[in-house]
């Protein structure tokens, strides 16, 4: 019962498999930018209570272990996750001089999530335990 969370009329363990490419997948989630893009999960995540189990950042898609409370869809969770964490990067990251959009494109528009436990593991694809603290490989780049 520890791992359970609960609120005023619930008792919920939410947990969703989450991956998301880049847009064409442009491999532009490498060093600096997927280190970013790790701290701007974990913002979100914490602004709207959900958890990060488990996560890997490569160069051209993101995986998620998270947890999701039952308020929030899985949908709305995604749209917070990509939608705010591109924007942050596209301002951040953006080539200097261009005033109309920025070149750089970061999120595709779609998504994939399921629930672990399946018929499919979900740890091959994520390298290590993140409990939002320091102490992680979130930012998994393989060879």
């Amino acid at each position: 019962m520890e791992s359970y969370k609960s609120g005023s009329h619930t008792v919920w363990d939410c947990k969703y498999h989450l991956v998301w490419t880049t847009k064409y997948r442009y491999q532009v989630l490498a060093g600096d930018v997927g280190l970013r893009c790790r701290e701007l999960l974990r913002e979100i995540a914490r602004s709207k209570e959900m958890v990060i189990y488990a996560g890997s950042i490569n160069r051209d898609h993101v995986h998620l272990l998270i947890g999701i409370p039952p308020n929030l869809s899985v949908s709305k969770a995604v749209q917070y996750l990509k939608g705010k964490s591109s924007h942050r990067l596209l301002t951040e990251y953006a080539k200097p001089g261009n005033t109309k959009k920025p070149t750089v494109k970061f999120i595709g528009r779609t998504h994939f999530y399921c629930l672990p436990g399946g018929s499919e593991p979900v740890r091959p694809w994520l390298p290590s335990p993140v409990d939002g603290t320091a102490q992680d490989a979130s930012a998994h780049y393989p060879g």
